[in-house]
């Protein structure tokens, strides 16, 4: 699994997200209400585990974004791991191919 380093990639491509903070970079939705609080009580945080930037989605979504949508991209724009723990996943994934590699010749008829 690649990790999002959210200063090279396009993280971004819809528009969806301003920033709001900048120690640590903080984004909200745009058309976020100013005088919405950024609690836990009105809506949900996302913290990337690799370098610390926060997403947050306001329970029930902006106007012209619902919640879900709003859900999914911050997942899909947060690291859920360190690069150490994903250097280690991927390792752990490449050593098992390799010990798989003579079954599957043999069973191959190799």
């Amino acid at each position: 699994m690649r990790l999002v380093d959210h200063e090279k990639d396009n993280w971004n491509p819809l528009g969806l997200w301003r920033r709001v903070r900048s120690d640590p970079p903080t984004y909200i939705p745009i058309g976020t209400p100013k005088a919405l609080s950024l609690t836990e009580a009105s809506g949900t945080w996302f913290v990337d585990a690799a370098d610390g930037w926060r997403f947050f989605v306001p329970k029930g979504g902006v106007p012209d974004c619902p919640e879900g949508v709003l859900l999914g991209e911050a997942r899909k724009i947060t690291n859920t791991r360190t690069p150490g723990q994903n250097a280690r996943r991927n390792f752990g994934r490449w050593f098992f191919g390799i010990l798989m590699l003579p079954a599957l010749g043999l069973s191959s008829g190799g």
